[in-house]
């Protein structure tokens, strides 16, 4: 489970979730596993990175992925563009991975 605290992202504190759980969900364990926590910076690159070990996601699996995708930015090009732009060095996935919607979807 991952849990955002960042009220800038819309988080909340943990306890809130035991307020509006019902009860027999509680009793039956739904909270057992714990939570991932999700921080604002200066920790949110190590929270993502928890979060996203938690999930699966290996050294391998993540370089693996920065490969695929420096590669593919290597062969493709946007619309309308010159052939001689250079490519990509994976910096603009990095960026794009900074939203927290991108986090989430690069983790899973």
């Amino acid at each position: 489970m991952a849990h955002e605290n960042d009220a800038v992202r819309g988080g909340c504190i943990f306890a809130h979730f035991f307020e509006v759980t019902p009860r027999d969900l509680i009793s039956d364990g739904l909270y057992n596993d714990l939570a991932v926590g999700c921080h604002a910076e200066p920790h949110r690159q190590a929270s993502i990175a928890l979060l996203a070990q938690a999930l699966g996601a290996t050294k391998q699996t993540a370089q693996s992925r920065v490969r695929r995708v420096t590669a593919l930015a290597r062969t493709t090009q946007p619309r309308g563009s010159s052939s001689k732009t250079e490519p990509s060095s994976g910096g603009d996935l990095a960026e794009a991975c900074k939203e927290p919607h991108a986090q989430m979807s690069q983790i899973v």
